[in-house]
């Protein structure tokens, strides 16, 4: 679930309006420097959301092989 909600969801739900809110701007106008300044603080965030979700996804992975590998050599 991180990985769909913590990474898909936050690329798909967030960032991705946000990067297409700033494809028509003209980077020189005073409209676009207001729109950057939202982008950034939100897009930042957001950004930190998806890699500690990938992060902690990658290491739910990681300890259940860890823990599938140690059952199985207990087995045998």
């Amino acid at each position: 679930m991180l990985i769909v909600v913590g990474v898909i969801g936050v690329t798909v739900g967030i960032h991705v309006p946000l990067n297409d809110a700033l494809v028509g701007m003209n980077p020189a106008s005073a409209a676009a420097a207001d729109v950057w300044r939202t982008f950034l603080d939100r897009w930042l965030l957001w950004n930190h959301v998806r890699a500690i979700s990938g992060i902690a996804a990658a290491a739910a992975f990681l300890l259940a092989l860890i823990a599938r590998v140690a059952a199985s050599s207990s087995s045998t």
